[in-house]
């Protein structure tokens, strides 16, 4: 059983040379993260029976995260 937190990342790189007030160009992606939700996954990879307990409301990232750790079986 792990309790904590879960969380989609965001992670940007910038493209170019960074300007004090000026927009730049970049790509960004998200990651799934969250401390208990990363052990679960890493538990469930390795063949372990889990249970994760977090909180998740019903929005885009929360429905990301749900369909992730449940294609883990957990």
């Amino acid at each position: 059983i792990a309790v904590g937190a879960s969380a989609l990342d965001y992670e940007i790189t910038v493209q170019g040379k960074l300007e004090l007030y000026n927009s730049c160009r970049g790509k960004w992606r998200t990651t799934l993260g969250g401390v208990a939700r990363n052990i679960s996954e890493t538990a469930a990879r390795l063949g372990s029976k889990t249970v994760l307990v977090t909180a998740l409301s019903n929005d885009g990232p929360s429905k990301q995260i749900r369909k992730n750790i449940q294609s883990f079986g957990i």
